[in-house]
């Protein structure tokens, strides 16, 4: 397992260095919080599971240009995207007292 900083994998071309690993499951935790491009930048060609975990009507990305974020939608994850679009299929688990 490795445990990647999805902005900094994004950002910094990561996801080419362990490229040779081929991994094939990309978990992303708090999905509705990370920006939907850092998600897709960050998984390498060998995915072939993505599994977002996170509630999509909690806190939303943050983009940087307010004016493009609201233009293009980038205030929009990948995980709210797809629920929104029926392509998510849901576990929920409600944590007990």
């Amino acid at each position: 397992m490795i445990n990647l900083s999805l902005k900094n994998a994004a950002a910094s071309g990561i996801k080419y260095r362990y490229s040779f690993l081929k991994v094939q499951v990309v978990v992303v935790e708090e999905a509705a919080e990370v920006l939907e491009a850092h998600v897709i930048t960050s998984m390498p060609e060998s995915t072939q599971q993505l599994i977002l975990i996170g509630d999509h009507q909690q806190l939303k990305p943050s983009p940087t240009v307010f004016e493009l974020a609201r233009k293009y939608n980038l205030d929009t994850s990948l995980f709210e995207r797809m629920v929104k679009l029926s392509l998510a299929t849901f576990i929920h688990y409600k944590a007990s007292k």
